[in-house]
């Protein structure tokens, strides 16, 4: 049985002390998957819109997501017909059709070729700055979270650690651990001047 409680801000969505599990389609989170979980016998609309809870899908949220995505003209291929930055694109549109208040991405990049990654960690960062939404990476890879992250926390065996702003805790680490979890990084603060 699941104890504790999943809390944003003053929303709840569980709390095991309290009785209260919101349903997923209650919760209003966006969900990014590693694998971003399209259907392979659906086209990229049926893909983004499944994602749509109203009755009928809207043309006009529709075409908007195709738009600031980029993916005009790929509205009737199948995911295997596809990039692996277009399937995140698609995934990513699919997952705001509901118009969440907060979007989850969990190892976003971590399916993506190396030479799209830094292009997609631009768009990321727009796409939050543009939507306003909050949101929550997860990721190993200390790179992409000082890219993307305000604030970081690290977890250990389930637990947090440390919490704060990336360059905050690179600069002063907890303890050890934190410091054995971060690897070897060197932060020059001061300019470097060669003679």
């Amino acid at each position: 049985m699941d104890e504790g409680y999943i809390r944003v801000g003053e929303r709840v969505f569980f709390d095991s002390f309290a009785t209260i599990d919101l349903p997923p389609q209650r919760r209003e989170i966006g969900y990014l998957p590693q694998n971003y979980a399209l259907f392979p016998h659906m086209t990229v609309r049926q893909n983004i819109l499944y994602g749509h809870q109203a009755p009928s899908p809207a043309a006009e949220e529709f075409h908007e997501m195709i738009t600031l995505f980029q993916l005009e003209g790929l509205e009737n291929r199948y995911p295997k017909e596809l990039s692996g930055g277009q399937k995140q694109r698609v995934a990513l549109a699919r997952a705001l059709m509901r118009k969440p208040r907060i979007l989850l991405l969990d190892e976003p990049l971590a399916a993506v070729d190396i030479s799209v990654r830094k292009m997609i960690r631009t768009e990321l960062k727009l796409l939050q700055r543009k939507l306003g939404i909050p949101m929550i990476l997860i990721t190993h890879d200390l790179s992409e979270a000082l890219a993307l992250a305000d604030k970081l926390i690290i977890y250990e065996q389930g637990r947090v650690v440390q919490e704060g702003e990336p360059m905050e805790i690179i600069k002063h680490p907890l303890n050890e651990r934190v410091s054995e979890l971060l690897g070897q990084i060197t932060i020059h603060t001061e300019p470097v001047f060669s003679f």
